[in-house]
């Protein structure tokens, strides 16, 4: 895995999604993985929900141990077209979390790593990503949507904004 922290150190000060507070549950156990410098993390406690992040190359949110208990909702922002497609954490997420919500970068990213790749390594088109999560995540996916935005590099950003419930 790349460090991207290293490599670009304004990137993971944390993004405001509608889509989070649109299925986060307050009351629940909320895990926030990649959550970068903690951004987000910090947004959700100051809306009173109950979360805690994992990053592995910030120092602050790089206890393996939060790897190792449940929560009720796992999340992802922003992380998965980051991590090459076969170390994307698939288990994981089926095991301390039943229930998952997933926003993908669909877009490339303006930085591109000292190899010449684009910073979004896992750049592939919705379907793909849907069929990838029905191969490989137990739970059943419950909702999608792709959320576009403006963006001055690229006329406009697309996010892949998925749900998955387990049981």
């Amino acid at each position: 895995m790349v460090d991207f922290h290293k490599q670009f150190p304004k990137s993971g000060i944390g993004k405001q999604h509608q889509y989070l507070l649109e299925r986060l549950d307050p009351r629940h156990d909320i895990l926030d993985y990649g959550c970068g410098k903690g951004g987000t993390v910090k947004w959700l406690l100051d809306k009173g929900y109950n979360v805690v992040g994992y990053e592995p190359y910030v120092e602050q949110y790089s206890n393996t141990e939060t790897l190792n208990r449940k929560y009720d909702t796992i999340y992802t922002q922003d992380v998965l077209e980051h991590i090459d497609i076969d170390e994307i954490p698939w288990q994981l997420f089926d095991v301390i979390a039943q229930e998952q919500i997933h926003i993908i970068d669909l877009t490339p990213a303006k930085k591109k790593l000292p190899d010449g790749r684009n910073a979004h390594i896992t750049l592939l088109k919705t379907d793909v990503w849907l069929q990838l999560f029905r191969t490989y995540a137990t739970g059943n996916i419950v909702d999608y949507r792709i959320d576009v935005q403006p963006d001055p590099n690229f006329g406009k950003r697309e996010r892949l904004c998925l749900h998955i419930k387990h049981g």
